[in-house]
């Protein structure tokens, strides 16, 4: 063979490598990037865990050791015994209550991470008071850890409105984990706006539906419809759907707000693929 032939071949050869490995490169980077995200995405479930079943050492051991507390009202917070200390009361005289919703943003660079996002959060005295509702959201900066884990560094929040002491709960939270739809909220409460939080927390896609009961028929009617899940009914004839219906991809969540009239409504989670219905919870809005 010429020369000029190998010389050829041998840089055909190196460029396809240089081709190839480049490719290989950017997508172990990205495959890094997305295992990155899910980390710091299960740390914030972990972070209202933590918060609602009053659990002070999982909360701590999501901040770094150096970790900032930038709190509304408040001087900043310096290092993870402080900020402990600090949450220490709030954890032993309140009931609390964290949800995220609506669209979470994280952004990783290297060492450093940053996020975003809305929450509500209500506080209920354990000993028996009202109970505060907060809408709000905050600006994390997250670091890596020696060990590839991720930790909380900086914590900085505001609220959307003035916290609200006293009034009726009006936010509806529903979760669907694949197997089974939970509700959290009231069942009982006064015609007007109210806020449904959807968490689909299951594997697959899901949606939820809320339905008004346009005849006489009780949530229990409701019930025995559904039957046995997952049940392939969702929508009797004696029912209006309220037209919130709307494909929640796996660890998303969807937020509806609007009004409701008085009358029985109930709400189901549904799951289109394989199809299935679960029922979720009855409510009774009254005048």
């Amino acid at each position: 063979m010429k020369k000029s032939n190998w010389l050829l071949l041998i840089t055909i050869l190196v460029i396809t490598s240089a081709m190839f490995f480049f490719a290989f490169s950017c997508k172990t980077e990205a495959d890094s990037r997305e295992a990155d995200i899910t980390a710091i995405n299960e740390l914030y479930d972990q972070y209202c865990l933590a918060v609602n079943t009053g659990d002070l050492d999982l909360f701590i051991s999501l901040w770094a050791d150096d970790a900032i507390k930038m709190d509304v009202d408040f001087p900043a917070i310096f290092g993870k015994e402080n900020i402990q200390a600090y949450f220490k009361i709030p954890f032993e005289l309140f009931n609390i209550n964290c949800a995220i919703y609506g669209e979470t943003e994280v952004q990783v660079s290297e060492e450093w991470a940053f996020s975003r996002g809305t929450y509500t959060l209500s506080l209920t005295p354990k000993e028996g008071g009202p109970t505060t509702y907060i809408d709000g959201k905050w600006l994390d900066i997250l670091k890596r850890q020696a060990d590839g884990s991720w930790k909380i560094y900086i914590d900085c929040l505001n609220y959307n409105a003035p916290p609200k002491v006293g009034i009726e709960n009006r936010v509806l939270r529903l979760t669907f984990d694949g197997e089974s739809c939970s509700y959290e909220g009231p069942t009982v409460l006064k015609a007007g706006p109210v806020t449904l939080i959807f968490f689909n927390e299951s594997k697959g896609v899901a949606t939820v539906y809320l339905m008004m009961h346009t005849g006489d028929e009780t949530i229990q009617d409701a019930i025995d419809y559904v039957g046995e899940e997952p049940s392939k009914k969702h929508a009797p004839s004696w029912t209006r759907e309220l037209g919130i219906w709307k494909v929640v991809f796996s660890g998303d969540s969807f937020t509806w707000k609007g009004n409701l009239e008085p009358g029985i409504y109930h709400m189901v989670c549904a799951s289109p693929m394989p199809y299935g219905v679960w029922f979720g919870t009855g409510l009774t809005v009254e005048d």
